[in-house]
């Protein structure tokens, strides 16, 4: 999250303070090197962002003493200690509404129902989803979600399936290789009626 600081000139003198920093490591983004300021009306405020490309959490902190100078200034050079913690960020998690799926459908006709997939933990989820029945038809079988839900629409075939046999029972698998819970197993219940 990028923060910032202020320079001024604090002297009141007649004289602008020409500053320049210093110090600044590859990682660290400035978003001025150099400035002015007439007086302590004319605040420049700059705003320092970590450039995150160039971490490891491994490496985590790092540190930086950034140097400012003006030649005209009696209390020249000042530092500001510059800190940045990287913090790993959680895996996704699979979740999905409902859990389990429970159709009664007549026989010999098709209806259609779906489920909503959705990420409860941190990095992007990508998501692929399978299933395990014929009778079984998703409207996609992959998607990624960070905050929103997906929502699959599923439908079901009767025309190969019999009263006698029924309730038929399948899985909707959800998966991806990043997520904590990965394979995530949907229980369907498929209830042919006459």
């Amino acid at each position: 999250v990028p923060q910032s600081f202020q320079i001024w000139n604090s002297s009141g003198g007649s004289l602008p303070l020409n500053w320049n920093i210093t110090g600044a490591p590859p990682w660290l983004k400035l978003g001025a090197l150099s400035g002015t300021s007439d007086d302590s009306s004319d605040i420049n405020t700059i705003t320092v962002a970590p450039g995150i490309s160039g971490f490891v959490a491994v490496g985590s902190p790092y540190s930086a003493v950034l140097s400012i100078a003006a030649s005209n200034a009696s209390n020249s050079p000042q530092t500001v200690a510059v800190t940045v913690n990287i913090v790993s960020q959680a895996p996704p998690e699979i979740s999905t509404d409902p859990k389990a799926l429970d159709i009664s459908i007549l026989y010999g006709s098709d209806t259609a129902g779906s489920i909503k997939i959705f990420n409860t933990g941190g990095k992007m989820l990508n998501w692929v989803a399978s299933d395990t029945a014929s009778w079984i038809s998703l409207d996609t079988y992959k998607g990624s979600a960070s905050t929103e839900k997906d929502t699959v629409a599923i439908s079901f075939d009767t025309s190969s399936l019999s009263t006698e046999n029924s309730p038929y029972s399948a899985s909707i698998i959800v998966a991806d290789a990043d997520a904590s819970n990965s394979p995530y197993t949907i229980p369907v219940t498929l209830n042919v009626l006459p």
